[in-house]
């Protein structure tokens, strides 16, 4: 409540994979970052390299590291319907 509704962009994992470019064009928006067409070329490029990877096609978590996500991140985990 505290902050302006340019300081906090909230969007879906989901949403990120569905149109990441798109998703970061409308982040910039409402944060009000100015120039995204500069950063445009770099973004999208990097989206083409890594789309696999960012779905989670590539590695399962370890272990450790999935227990460590859940013990830190749990409360986001749960609130959002995140497995």
């Amino acid at each position: 409540a505290a902050l302006a509704p340019n300081q906090l962009a909230d969007v879906s994992y989901e949403e990120l994979l569905e149109s990441p470019l798109q998703t970061l064009r409308n982040v910039y928006n409402q944060l009000e970052i100015p120039d995204f067409t500069l950063a445009e070329p770099q973004i999208a490029a990097y989206i083409a390299k890594e789309t696999g990877r960012l779905a989670g096609d590539e590695q399962a978590l370890a272990d450790a590291l999935r227990e460590r996500v859940s013990r830190e991140w749990g409360f986001a985990i749960e609130r959002w319907g995140y497995e």
